[in-house]
């Protein structure tokens, strides 16, 4: 059975969006694609393997299974895991997955792999406080990668927490500076110079004489640029769409939904899609609060977001009819004005699609 509701992935869009952000970087500059969370929200298997298609240097997730996931699917990139668990070195192992070390712990477990050898990931926190060994652990850091023969270091990096917010430059570029700094102490005492990274896809656009070695691309591909510098030169690359299921016609004085909201003293034209909060639209988008798109017009949704449905008026609308299609966010319906609408990012909006909404993909 073929859902009413789909997730169209258009690659076309993506290989364009990429190529965008490449035009922001040195030709020997190497690109990580950031895949974690099932492709943001649509597919990482897809994803991986469009990018492996196009020979993308390193491909990233967040954690150990995701990387096995592609494995198992035939993906042989060189696969990046930001945040692998400490009882999952075997399956690092096993499935030639680079793990991010950001604690003495992930050192600490190493000692069992002594005959092993592998690339790890070395995190570094220059001013975001998550992840990362901190400037005060660089000498015992750089001790633990020295004595230990079993490891290779593929790469140095940090992750810039405000990249997107010219007001906060000045931290950012403190971010990088410190980052330099740090990264120069652990390759000095290496004989070997692993890659340098810390730009993510705002980066890309604000800081590029900080792109060093590579950089990491993640919502940027997927039409968004949360600083909005570019985005009118990035296309939609995802269309989240559904069909009206029924259409009902509403008295002055009624109401409709949970709450029995939306009372007006006119008689109304209520649309029905089959599209709730258990498929990720919030309820914040409810009560008039955000528009989709319809055979050419916008329309609110209004009343309450149910789990399953939630109503649109179309009675300013004409020639509106059972089974028409309507874009919840796409090319006209963005998805940044629902972000916005629902007091959230569009890495939310996206990566909250439910699995029971089917994934289309558009080559």
């Amino acid at each position: 059975m073929i859902s009413r509701t789909v997730l169209q992935t258009d690659f076309n869009a993506l290989a364009h969006n990429v190529d965008v952000y490449k035009s922001f970087l040195n030709p020997s500059t190497k690109l990580c694609a950031v895949i974690k969370a099932s492709g943001y929200g649509s597919s990482d298997v897809k994803l991986a393997e469009f990018y492996e298609e196009r020979g993308v240097d390193f491909l990233a997730v967040a954690y150990t299974d995701e990387g096995i996931k592609l494995r198992k699917h035939g993906i042989s990139s060189s696969i990046l895991v930001f945040n692998p668990e400490i009882n999952c070195f075997d399956d690092l192992i096993k499935y030639n997955l680079q793990p991010t070390f950001y604690d003495f712990s992930q050192f600490k477990k190493l000692e069992e792999y002594k005959n092993t050898n592998f690339k790890i990931h070395i995190k570094l926190d220059s001013g975001m406080h998550r992840l990362g060994f901190e400037k005060n652990q660089i000498d015992k850091l750089i001790g633990k990668i020295t004595e230990n023969r079993t490891i290779e270091v593929a790469s140095v990096f940090s992750h810039l927490a405000a990249s997107e917010d010219r007001h906060k430059n000045e931290f950012t570029n403190n971010q990088i500076k410190l980052f330099s700094q740090l990264y120069n102490k652990i390759q000095s005492k290496l004989s070997y110079k692993p890659l340098k990274h810390i730009l993510n896809s705002a980066g890309i656009i604000h800081f590029p004489k900080a792109q060093f070695d590579m950089v990491r691309l993640g919502i940027g591909m997927h039409s968004d640029d949360i600083s909005n510098t570019i985005n009118d030169k990035l296309k939609a690359v995802h269309t989240l769409k559904t069909k009206i299921i029924q259409i009902k016609t509403i008295l002055p004085n009624e109401g409709i939904g949970y709450g029995i909201g939306y009372i007006k003293n006119y008689t109304r034209r209520i649309a029905i899609i089959p599209l709730g909060y258990a498929d990720g639209i919030f309820r914040l988008l409810g009560n008039g609060n955000y528009k989709v798109w319809i055979k050419g017009s916008f329309a609110p949704i209004v009343g309450n977001v149910s789990m399953d449905t939630c109503f649109i008026d179309i009675t300013d609308l004409k020639n509106i009819k059972l089974g028409d299609s309507v874009e919840i966010f796409g090319k006209n319906a963005k998805i940044q004005n629902c972000a916005s609408a629902a007091n959230t990012i569009s890495y939310e909006v996206l990566s909250r699609i439910s699995p029971r909404v089917q994934r289309v993909f558009v080559k």
